[in-house]
C-alpha cells in the first residue's frame, strides 16, 4: 500500500452532531482503492486543535470540529472539520 486516505462524509460538522470517517488504502494508480478496517486505523485529534472536540481512535467518530489524523502501518492523512452552528 501506498497512501490512505480519509473518506468524510462532510468538511462541516454542526455543534453536538457527529460522523463517522473512513479510511482507504491506495496501492497504486492501477488499482481501485480498497477500504481499510477502521478498528485497524488509529485516529486522533491534532495537539493544540482538540478543544471540544472527540475522535474515537478505533472507530474513527468525530464529535466537533478540528484537524482529525488518521494513522495506519505508518501512512498518514488528515482531515479538517470545521464547526458550523
Amino acid at each position: 500500500m501506498s497512501d490512505i486516505v480519509i473518506v468524510a462524509p462532510a468538511t462541516s460538522l454542526k455543534t453536538g452532531g457527529t460522523m463517522n470517517l473512513t479510511v482507504e488504502g491506495i496501492i497504486s494508480s492501477l488499482y481501485a482503492p480498497i477500504e481499510l478496517d477502521v478498528s485497524k486505523v488509529t485516529f486522533s485529534v491534532t495537539p493544540g486543535e482538540a478543544t471540544g472536540t472527540t475522535v474515537d481512535a478505533k472507530t474513527g467518530k468525530v464529535t466537533a470540529g478540528t484537524t482529525v489524523k488518521a494513522t495506519y502501518n505508518g501512512l498518514e492523512d488528515s482531515v479538517q472539520i470545521t464547526i458550523v452552528k
